[in-house]
């Protein structure tokens, strides 16, 4: 897989050596999920984050409509999961940063003056720089805190959390006056991030996004 995204890149670079390039900086909102399952024939549980997205990309112009952009972003997420009891309330907060390095082709139509339509598709490596979950614990009977941020752990260092992912996905997008894109996005992700020793477990990424990009 490594030596497949090197070849492209290369490839994709010196066929667009000649052609039209544009610098773009883009930032939005993400949605993010984890999904666990015990084994593939059972249905999977949930764990969903919030949070945002900011990066840039490079627009190498080809031929027929066809564009190649390869980019870098940052992504920060977050999730609260509370569990309420008769007397204390546990309070779990989850943070992570990722850098992902987007390798997208898209095809576009101008159907309007000034107003371009968009497809793209292609892979994303993504890398986990942190995660971290602390917990809280409060009273039920009123909004006090015990403890708070007493407890953590960094999930990278358990041993069954792997920071890799390679995310596969696509999505629409418009360009208005060639200067700004609107776009929308669903990734997939590939691997099985999880680690551990249970046999059959698997533990999968997904993300949707939508943002704005500013085009130079």
């Amino acid at each position: 897989m490594k030596k497949i995204i090197v070849i492209l890149v290369a490839a994709m670079l010196f066929a667009g050596g000649e052609a039209f390039a544009q610098l773009s900086v883009n930032a939005g909102y993400a949605y993010a999920s984890l999904v666990s399952r015990a084994s593939l024939s059972e249905a999977g549980e949930k764990a969903a984050f919030g949070g945002v997205y900011a990066g840039a990309g490079y627009t190498l112009r080809l031929a027929g409509g066809i564009s190649f952009i390869p980019g870098v972003y940052y992504e920060y997420l977050a999730r609260s999961e509370k569990s309420e009891g008769r007397v204390l309330d546990f309070i779990g907060e989850t943070r992570e940063h990722y850098l992902g390095i987007p390798l997208s082709f898209n095809y576009g139509v101008e159907l309007f003056p000034g107003i371009r339509f968009l497809l793209f598709a292609g892979p994303t490596l993504r890398i986990g720089l942190d995660s971290v979950t602390s917990y809280s614990i409060g009273w039920s009977v009123r909004d006090f805190e015990v403890i708070k941020g007493g407890l953590g752990d960094h999930n990278y260092n358990n041993g069954d959390y792997s920071r890799f992912d390679i995310l596969l996905g696509g999505g629409l997008a418009v360009e208005l006056l060639d200067r700004y894109r609107l776009q929308i996005g669903f990734d997939r992700g590939l691997l099985n991030r999880y680690t551990g020793e249970t046999e059959g477990t698997q533990l999968h990424g997904h993300r949707m996004t939508a943002g704005v990009a500013f085009l130079f």
